[in-house]
């Protein structure tokens, strides 16, 4: 009567069902995150590997020009022999680190695949352009989007519930009872029911109890709560641990931005000047 009034088991049972689905759908969510984090970045790691494919291949056709416009002049005796040695080996270099990026996007692609469950092939993977790649990082930190935190809240809900339910199972109850006996019926000929004198014959006997129940020692729920307890204290500072490593790797993120900004803008102007070189020799 005390511990279960008006049902507040009950109700806190149901608390516990809903957190433990609310859980669930978190631990989900964050899973989805991760695999689609983890699949965008399978899929930038091949898409860069394939314009290295395309600028080594283009790389390996101006050693070959070279070589052959070396050996002209060697022929004619412009050059010197060296300088024909030194393009073959720039050819030769330049075979060998396309052949090495054409492994590194066959392994690209199969990792893709390993994750997307079904074969890949390089026309599904698009080059990189420099000129629509924008990194931009939001100016302020939004905790209520961060998952990590979300889940932390929700495991400290529920600690919070099993810790309620743990101090009310001390508490002392009361238990109403009743019984009632008779043997004051004859199938065959009694006329307890039709008289009406079930209450009133003198072999009825009805019996009202109320009983206290006292938890004597209380070891293992005391056990229970202090284990409750140090949980809270591990997910406090769990929260606390995650919000200062998610701040921490926010701001690296704008700096890194920053920078790759600059690196990007800086690898413009040197790739103009390149195109400017190569138009000079042609």
């Amino acid at each position: 009567l005390v511990i279960n009034l008006f049902g507040r088991n009950h109700k806190v049972d149901v608390e516990v069902s809903s957190n433990e689905v609310e859980l669930k759908k978190i631990i989900n969510d964050n899973s989805k995150n991760y695999a689609l984090i983890d699949l965008y970045s399978k899929y930038l790691t091949a898409s860069l590997k394939k314009s290295f494919i395309v600028l080594q291949e283009k790389a390996y056709a101006r050693a070959q020009k070279r070589k052959l416009l070396i050996k002209q002049r060697y022929n004619d005796g412009i050059s010197l022999k060296v300088d024909l040695l030194q393009a073959k080996s720039a050819e030769v270099l330049q075979k060998e680190q396309l052949h090495g990026s054409s492994i590194e996007l066959e392994n690209s692609l199969k990792e893709l695949s390993l994750l997307l469950h079904r074969e890949v092939s390089l026309e599904e993977i698009s080059e990189l352009d420099s000129n629509l790649v924008k990194f931009t990082a939001p100016n302020q930190f939004d905790w209520n989007v961060q998952h990590n935190i979300k889940l932390v809240d929700q495991q400290k809900s529920l600690l919070e519930l099993s810790q309620k339910k743990i101090i009310r199972s001390m508490k002392p109850d009361l238990k109403l009872s009743l019984d009632y006996k008779t043997n004051n019926y004859d199938t065959e000929g009694s006329d307890v029911l039709t008289n009406g004198n079930i209450i009133s014959s003198n072999e009825n006997e009805i019996t009202v109890g109320l009983s206290l129940l006292w938890p004597w020692g209380k070891t293992a729920q005391k056990v229970a709560l202090e284990k409750v307890k140090q949980n809270k204290i591990l997910t406090e500072y769990k929260k606390t641990s995650t919000m200062k490593n998610l701040k921490n790797s926010w701001l690296t993120l704008q700096k890194n931005i920053t920078q790759l900004e600059n690196k990007i803008e800086s690898a413009r102007r040197r790739l103009s000047f390149s195109e400017q070189v190569l138009n000079e020799y042609n």
